[in-house]
């Protein structure tokens, strides 16, 4: 007899839905996913916009972080301008430093981006930091390791960066460029819903490892 029955698929259980970090218990992030509203960020060659990758990866982020103990608030939990519509740069980026600043105790802020280029070959996962303190870089490098280690992509290392978020908060800052969207490849797995779950983990992870080898 031949077997007609079809295999039933595998059933993906969400790691924001289970995953769990050391590390972490009672501390208190900050967590930024980039860009939101009336701004898309970066846009992939398939349409994919980096606003609808940041939320969700930092969503995820969030929920393994709380499951393991932390405390942790994001500049924005829906698709909102943070500051409010008609902002300029500068209102809408120091919005999301003043969320930070209004956190009591916040001990880490984390901006969490897509990169883009003009030309879609480039690639890979970068990590961003302004050498404002003995650990701005260290955490840069802790989350680096951890999402390449789990994404596979190209490691672009960790940069210094001027970026505003990063400079003008208190605490140790980093931000992270996930992958590139304007990458025909990676605009797919950035938009994938098992990759967003392993990359937060990553991120995740980072965190705890910050924190343990910091002593913060």
């Amino acid at each position: 007899a031949i077997d007609i029955m079809t295999p039933m698929p595998a059933v993906h259980a969400s790691v924001a839905a289970a995953g769990r970090v050391d590390g972490v218990t009672g501390k208190t992030i900050v967590l930024d996913p980039g860009h939101g509203g009336s701004d898309a960020g970066a846009i992939g060659p398939d349409g994919v916009q980096e606003k609808d990758v940041t939320l969700p990866v930092s969503e995820k982020v969030k929920a393994i972080l709380q499951r393991s103990g932390a405390r942790v608030v994001m500049t924005r939990e829906t698709d909102v301008d943070v500051y409010g519509p008609d902002a300029t740069d500068r209102q809408e980026l120091q919005a999301r430093v003043n969320v930070g600043a209004y956190t009591p105790g916040m001990q880490v802020f984390l901006s969490i981006h897509c990169n883009s280029f003009s030309s879609p070959s480039a690639n890979g996962s970068q990590t961003f930091y302004y050498p404002k303190s003995d650990y701005d870089a260290a955490l840069a490098q802790d989350i680096q390791e951890e999402l390449v280690a789990a994404d596979g992509l190209r490691d672009r290392g960790i940069s210094e960066a001027n970026f505003y978020v990063v400079k003008h908060t208190d605490v140790p800052a980093a931000l992270v460029e996930l992958a590139f969207i304007s990458n025909y490849n990676e605009e797919g797995l950035l938009n994938s819903p098992e990759f967003q779950d392993k990359i937060a983990l990553a991120i995740a992870k980072g965190l705890g490892r910050f924190f343990q080898d910091s002593g913060i």
